[in-house]
Order: C-alpha cells, then sequence, then structure tokens
C-alpha cells in the first residue's frame, strides 16, 4: 500500500501507523538543511576570498599592462606606415608635379614639407604614447624650424629674396616661446 505525502510516494509497511509522516518529515528537513550548505558555498563563490580578490586583481594589472604593449606596438606600426607612405609618395608627387608643370627647382621643397609632415606624425604619436611636455616641445620647435625654412623658399621664390629672411626670425621667436629652458630640471622626462 502506497500513501501519498507532499507528491512524494512512499510504502507503508503493515503495522506501520504514521511513521511514514515523521520520517517525511525528517527528509524535508534534511533537504531543507543540504540547501542552506548549498546557498552559502554558492554565496562563498559569488564573493571571492581576499586570496582570490588579490589573484584576480594581478591577473587584471597583467592584462592591462599586455593591452598597454598591443596598444603601443600597435601606434608604432601605425606611425611607422604612414612614415613609409609619405615617403614613398613625396618622390612620385615631386617628379609628377615638376613633370607637369615644370619648376623641377621649386618642387624640392615637397622634400622638406614631408619631413614636417614626419615631424607631426612623430608628435601626434608621442601625445598618444604619453610622452613628456618637454619632448613634444622638442617636436614642436623641430617642426617650427622646417616650416619656417619651407615658408622662406616659397615667399622668396613668390616675392623675391630682400625681405623673407624675417622669416627665420619668427621661427626663432616662436621657437623661444616653446623652448623649454634647458636649465630647468624640476620637469618629468
Amino acid at each position: 500500500m502506497k500513501n501519498e505525502i507532499n507528491g512524494a510516494a512512499q510504502e507503508s509497511l503493515p503495522g506501520d501507523k504514521g511513521e511514514n509522516i515523521v520520517s517525511s518529515k525528517k527528509v524535508e528537513e534534511d533537504a531543507a538543511m543540504l540547501s542552506s550548505v548549498s546557498e552559502k558555498k554558492i554565496d562563498r563563490k559569488i564573493e571571492p576570498s581576499r586570496s582570490e580578490q588579490i589573484n584576480y586583481n594581478s591577473e587584471k594589472l597583467q592584462t592591462d599592462d599586455e593591452y598597454e604593449i598591443k596598444r603601443r606596438k600597435r601606434i608604432e606600426r601605425m606611425t611607422g606606415k604612414l612614415n613609409a607612405v609619405l615617403w614613398t609618395a613625396t618622390p612620385a608627387l615631386y617628379v609628377i608635379l615638376s613633370h607637369f608643370f615644370g619648376g623641377w627647382g621649386k618642387w624640392w621643397l615637397l622634400f622638406v614639407s614631408a619631413s614636417a609632415g614626419s615631424v607631426i606624425i612623430d608628435i601626434l604619436k608621442e601625445i598618444n604614447l604619453g610622452a613628456s611636455k618637454k619632448k613634444i616641445r622638442g617636436h614642436i620647435i623641430g617642426l617650427t624650424w622646417l616650416v619656417s625654412v619651407t615658408a622662406y623658399f616659397l615667399l622668396s621664390f613668390r616675392f623675391g629674396w630682400n625681405m623673407t629672411w624675417l622669416v627665420f626670425i619668427a621661427a626663432t621667436i616662436v621657437s623661444i616661446l616653446f623652448g623649454d629652458g634647458d636649465n630647468d630640471e624640476n620637469e618629468e622626462e
């Protein structure tokens, strides 16, 4: 004969009178106890111990460092490719422009302009890599002189040679303004 208690079928032995009810309550208590123990284990897994947190943080730092290394390599590759395109296109552009528009002697300024473009690429790279202000200012001063030489020749070809030398005085003023004063030892490198 079978009794149904809480949806579970239990066999009743001859001579049992209500003992199955007691044993089913015991089973329910045991199940409740097991579920509370498993909930504690689950809570422990959700909230990691201190050593587990330290391991996680060190792994995260390692992955952050790996990410930073990969980012730096990607920036270096990109700037290398940009410089390669710049310096491959410059001679080709020089030959094409000189051939079709004449003035072989004037178009050589493309090479000085390409140098300025290369410095601009380097400035952008240094900014993305988080370089010091001193290093970036050094690039800007170098760029100032490349631009001033190009401007000097372009202005001289167009307006004559008599007053265009003032471009170099302007470049000197810009260099002084952007200069970092090499005697400054307090600034970060």
